[in-house]
Order: structure tokens, then C-alpha cells, then sequence
């Protein structure tokens, strides 16, 4: 694999604009139409994502990568990680993180820079689970490439994806995605597919062409050796 050289311009745009946290809690910019950056309605697939990573795993070291309204970090924090990296890029999200102490937390070290930038400083062959979660990041394959390099034998890894189906019963459509992933898995690592119940995608949100559609569906890729 070639040396990773970080385009500096990349997310550039999106981490130079302001962002809030509205009344509701929920990350967007700060503009007079509301770009919504994560939302609530995403809680019920962090809470399920985090139990398949950690569940069952002692002194488990994980990544998290994007840590948007701290969801799933909130989530991992009670799974008593021995170690709980995250890295966060954007300066609104990174102060907020700051505000609410989680520099300070036992085992959690924070890297407040985007992923490029420190991806040298983490250590090959270490976490047992890593969880990738960006927004407006054209890179997410390259880091996806590095994850698997990342973590260690047992461990796994996941990623936000736009999969959302109507049922989970049809096995056409996890044949699709085993399929469309599967050149991109390396023989070392086995995916597997997990769902999460969404009862409604607010219309505000940017998935809210998904309103019909009630399963998200988790991919997830263990090492097996």
C-alpha cells in the first residue's frame, strides 16, 4: 500500500461552516435552512451498533471516528472501555466535546483533528473495535482500507452507510450487498449484516426519502485472523 498523503482540502468547506446544537439537542449548521449533521432518530442504530462491537469483549479498545451529538460514544462509555479513542475534526463539535469533559473521562483519548491528519499516530494490529462515521467525507473508503489494518484478530469493524430497506426478510438484498462489498473484504475478514428497527425519519432529515423504508441495515467486518 502506497503512503497516505492527506489532502488538505478535503472536508474543507464543511469543516470551515459553522455548526449548532439546536434545542433538540441535534447537530446542524447554522444557517437559515437547517442542514441537519445528526439527529435523534439515529439513537436506536448507536445503540445497536455499539452492542455489536463491544458486547461480550473485556478491557475492549476502541476507535470511534466522528463523534457528531457523542451518541455512540455515550453507548460505548457503558460497555467500561479500557481504552476509547475518538477523533473529531470539526472545531464546533470538538469545543462541545471539551465543554462536556470528554478529554477528561478515564481511557478516552480525544484527537480533535480530522482523520487524515493522525491517522500515523494510530497503532497497527490494537483495537478491538472500530466504528467510522464522518459527514461530508469523500475519503471514507481510504480510512476503511486503513481500519482493517487497525484492529486486531477478533476484532470489528463498521461504518455509516445509507442502507436502508424495506424488509429484512428478503435475501436478495443482503445477497446484493455481500456482493457489492465483497471485493473490497479481504479473505482475512468475514461481513456479516445486522438491522435496526427505525420507526420514522423525521421529513427535516437528509434521509427522509427513507421514510418508508423501517431497517437500517449495519455491515460489519470481523477479523479472523
Amino acid at each position: 500500500m502506497l503512503p497516505y498523503i492527506p489532502d488538505p482540502n478535503v472536508n474543507k468547506t464543511f469543516l470551515e461552516q459553522t455548526l449548532k446544537y439546536d434545542d433538540n439537542g441535534e447537530l446542524c449548521t447554522d444557517t437559515e435552512v437547517l442542514d441537519y449533521v445528526m439527529m435523534e432518530w439515529e439513537r436506536p442504530m448507536m445503540l445497536d451498533i455499539s452492542r455489536y462491537l463491544c458486547e461480550g469483549k473485556e478491557d475492549v479498545k476502541i476507535l470511534n471516528v466522528g463523534f457528531g451529538m457523542g451518541i455512540i460514544d455515550t453507548y460505548i462509555q457503558e460497555y467500561n472501555p479500557s481504552e476509547h479513542w475518538i477523533i473529531e475534526g470539526h472545531p464546533d463539535v470538538c469545543k462541545r466535546m471539551a465543554d462536556d469533559g470528554w478529554d477528561k473521562k478515564t481511557g478516552v483519548k480525544c484527537f480533535f483533528d480530522r482523520w487524515q491528519d493522525v491517522y500515523e499516530d494510530l497503532p497497527e494490529d490494537h483495537f478491538d473495535a472500530i466504528y467510522f462515521d464522518t459527514y461530508e467525507d469523500h475519503e471514507q473508503h481510504l480510512f476503511s482500507d486503513r481500519a482493517l489494518k487497525l484492529i486486531k484478530k477478533g476484532g470489528k469493524v463498521s461504518f455509516f452507510n445509507d442502507l436502508f430497506v424495506d424488509s429484512v426478510s428478503d435475501s436478495a438484498v443482503t445477497d446484493d450487498i455481500k456482493k457489492y462489498y465483497g471485493d473490497w473484504v479481504p479473505e482475512n475478514f468475514k461481513m456479516s449484516i445486522e438491522n435496526t428497527y427505525i420507526e420514522k425519519v423525521p421529513e427535516h432529515s437528509n434521509y427522509s426519502h427513507d421514510l418508508a423504508k423501517n431497517y437500517y441495515l449495519h455491515i460489519i467486518l470481523e477479523r479472523l485472523y
